[in-house]
């Protein structure tokens, strides 16, 4: 039996309506997830990752020169006491 091929204008993944995006929205907190505070970027890469991109515009970033293999929870407790340490009293936040 021969499967039938997408349409033309179709995405590979498309074969249900179901897109890439519709697998990750359920396991955040919602589907229109509520801004994010903080964001740890590892690989020293001083740039967005893309990953929760518009949710974290307004977020405290901790750039890190580790990759994630060796992001271990030293570093993770250094990140949440530098952020905790941060003064927020001259940040506007987007407003």
């Amino acid at each position: 039996m021969t499967e039938s091929a997408p349409p033309k204008n179709s995405a590979p993944w498309s074969r249900s309506s179901r897109r890439p995006s519709d697998d990750t929205s359920r396991h955040i907190h919602s589907p229109v997830s509520d801004q994010t505070g903080f964001s740890i970027r590892t690989s020293g890469e001083q740039r967005p990752s893309g990953f929760l991109l518009r949710q974290s515009a307004d977020a405290e970033v901790y750039w890190l020169v580790c990759r994630r293999p060796a992001f271990r929870r030293v570093a993770f407790l250094r990140a949440l006491h530098s952020c905790a340490n941060h003064s927020y009293a001259n940040r506007d936040l987007g407003r």
